[in-house]
Parts: C-alpha cells; sequence; structure tokens
C-alpha cells in the first residue's frame, strides 16, 4: 500500500515548508500545483524536490476542484489498487493521526475516509505576534467545525468526472473520521490575501461557501477565545469528537446500496 496526494496551494510561503515536512513522513508522492503564488511559495517548493515531492506544475489560474482531478489524471497511471490518494492535502494542514497507521487498518472493504477539522482560530493573543513565521505553539484555541472526505482508495476503475471534488462512486466510507489540524488564518498579511484569493475565485464565478467573506476585512478574522476549546497535552481529542456531535454523512442503508452497486459492478 502506498499514499499518494494531490496538494493545490496558492500564497503559503510562512507555512509550505512545515507542511511538506510533515506530510513527506507519511506519503510516499505529493503532486503539487501551485495555481499563481506571489509570495515565493512556488520557490520553496521547489528547494525541496525530491523523489517524494514533486513539484508539479504552477499556472496563475482560477481555484477550482479540477485542478486536483488535472493532477491525479497526471500520476495515475503509477497507482496500483489498494493504493491510497489524499485527494486534498492542503497546505496549512497538518494530520493529528498518521495516515500511514490509520489507512494500514482499516477493514478491506473501507475505500473512504473522512477527515475531522480541528481548526485553530486566530485569536486576540496571536495580535501580540510581532513576526509572521508559522508556529504552533503560537495557536492553542480551536473549534471542530466540520468534516470532509480526505482519503480514497485507488482501483482502476476509478472515474474523476469533471466538477467533481473527489472521484465519484468512492465506496464505503469508514465510520472513523481521521483528525487533522487546520491553520488557515495566521497573520493579518497572510489574512489579506486569502481573503482577496477568494474574492478573485467568486469573481470568477466559483460556488462555495466563501461568499460570507466578500467585502470582510483581516480583523475580520479575530475569534474571541472564550468561545473556543483551548487544547492542552491531558485533551482527550477522541472526546472532542464525540462530543462535537459530527457524525459520518454515510447511513446504514446508505452503506448496503454502496455494497451492492460495486459488487454487482453497477457503479465501475
Amino acid at each position: 500500500m502506498k499514499i499518494y496526494a494531490v496538494s493545490l496551494i496558492k500564497n503559503e510561503a510562512d507555512i509550505i515548508e512545515k507542511n511538506l515536512t510533515a506530510a513527506a513522513k507519511w506519503c510516499d508522492k505529493i503532486y503539487v500545483f501551485d495555481n499563481g503564488s506571489t509570495d515565493g511559495t512556488w520557490e520553496i517548493v521547489n528547494s525541496f524536490k525530491s523523489v517524494r515531492i514533486i513539484p508539479y506544475k504552477t499556472a496563475d489560474v482560477p481555484f477550482r476542484d479540477e485542478l486536483r482531478k488535472e493532477v491525479f489524471d497526471f500520476f495515475r497511471h503509477e497507482l496500483e489498487d489498494g493504493d491510497w490518494v489524499c485527494v486534498r492535502l492542503d497546505a496549512d494542514e497538518f494530520y493529528m493521526d498518521d495516515p500511514k497507521i490509520f489507512l494500514s487498518n482499516l477493514k478491506p472493504c473501507v475505500s473512504l475516509v473522512y477527515g475531522i477539522n480541528f481548526e485553530y482560530q486566530f485569536t486576540e493573543d496571536n495580535l501580540n505576534d510581532k513576526d509572521t513565521e508559522f508556529r504552533f505553539d503560537k495557536f492553542h484555541y480551536l473549534c471542530i467545525p466540520s468534516c470532509e472526505q480526505r482519503f480514497v482508495k485507488y482501483r482502476k476503475k476509478l472515474q474523476w468526472l469533471e466538477g467533481g471534488p473527489i472521484p465519484s462512486h468512492p465506496g464505503v466510507a469508514t465510520k472513523k473520521f481521521i483528525k487533522y489540524a487546520h491553520y488557515q488564518f495566521r497573520n493579518p498579511e497572510q489574512i489579506r490575501k486569502r481573503l482577496k484569493t477568494r474574492k478573485d475565485a467568486l469573481d470568477t464565478g466559483l460556488d462555495m461557501y466563501w461568499e460570507e467573506d466578500l467585502g470582510k476585512t483581516w480583523e475580520s478574522k479575530i475569534i474571541s477565545k472564550n468561545n473556543l476549546i483551548r487544547l492542552t497535552p491531558e485533551t482527550d481529542l477522541n472526546k472532542l469528537v464525540k462530543e462535537s456531535k459530527i457524525i459520518i454523512p454515510e447511513s446504514n442503508l446508505m452503506r448496503l446500496i454502496k455494497y451492492t452497486m460495486h459488487g454487482l459492478h453497477i457503479w465501475p
């Protein structure tokens, strides 16, 4: 079993080095697509070029999920049945569970994994930071807002259709979440760039939840720590997941349908 990853990035110079270093510990190959960085991100990626980290392409194009499909189509000839694809390795995310161990312990019938988002927030404490260097110890407060499809087990008939966020009919999901830490807002300048990137993408017709950020300033992303969870070394992460009340969005009926449709080869 090998693990491949699709990394779509833009203006992540403060964090991309740590992200690639961490992901290379569990990922056999990371293909990186930079869609228009102006802060030196692409140059950093190229400095890490290796057998594991492959700078696939840089192109100043609007964000679309199809960009991830393009990367997947580029390297899928390397994949074998049973390999796993991290369909979304974002530069601002770090897995709290080791994916190599997590995936190797799944039942053979499982071919889809959801990640649960431990989303660290930019709080009033971060306003005291005088530098833009990203460090984990700058962030202590988080929320757990959502889950998202992250890993898909490869099979030769797997199809990633145009416009799809992940390959179609990925199969049965495990009922366990893989946990990841998310640092989407890290310093004022980075927040400004991220808000502009989202506005530019929406202006091209992208239909995403980012509409809530239109017209917002970086100050709007300062979140009161009084409304957040403070993580400590003693925190029971599994208890936090349970208390979040987020569940895998796959009912027992849907699992049965998936078993049947894949078993009869109706879904490729």
